[in-house]
């Protein structure tokens, strides 16, 4: 955006104003504190999309979040897509392209690259995965997380792999969970 912060009413009162270079100042027309949130200049962006096309033109289905925003602030940017398709296809709705090729270093198909996050539409957030990772940090402390990288990270050789850890029955089950959201 060419700002070097933004102002904010959250984080006000609570621990992360101790965290990431957060400062407050009076607002001159209200009176009221505000937060001041620095700018970020990511060096790498790893995003993840519904569609791209070859040059690395990208459109998100559903709310698209911070994430052309985040393109645009990083120095690199990758691109991870649930399907690549031509140029044609992606002017068909041109006005759905919210991350323009230009600013995109590199374009990788990677069908269920979001998982065990969503992807809108497609599959739901495995949130029983998550959930069960988070009462294994409880029950045992953070050497899970070496765990959970030595599995899921550093274990797979290849993503089909990866995915494999999970099972044809649960990619199925969050994708079903997906369509009958926005269905």
């Amino acid at each position: 955006m060419g700002v070097p912060f933004l102002p904010t009413l959250t984080m006000l009162g609570s621990d992360l104003m101790g965290v990431g270079g957060a400062k407050t100042m009076t607002c001159p027309f209200t009176g009221q504190t505000l937060c001041l949130v620095p700018a970020l200049f990511p060096d790498v962006a790893v995003l993840h999309v519904h569609r791209a096309d070859p040059t690395g033109n990208c459109q998100i289905d559903g709310y698209p979040h911070m994430d052309a925003d985040i393109a645009r602030a990083a120095t690199r940017v990758v691109v991870t897509a649930e399907q690549i398709v031509p140029e044609a296809e992606m002017l068909r709705q041109a006005d759905r392209t919210v991350i323009p090729g230009f600013v995109v270093d590199a374009v990788v198909e990677a069908p269920w690259g979001a998982f065990p996050h969503e992807c809108y539409g497609l599959y739901e957030a495995d949130f029983d995965f998550f959930d069960a990772y988070v009462a294994a940090i409880g029950a045992t402390g953070t050497g899970v997380v070496r765990d959970y990288l030595d599995r899921y990270v550093y274990g797979p050789r290849t993503f089909a792999e990866y995915l494999a850890l999970f099972g044809e029955e649960r990619l199925d089950r969050q994708a079903r969970r997906a369509r009958e959201l926005v269905g």
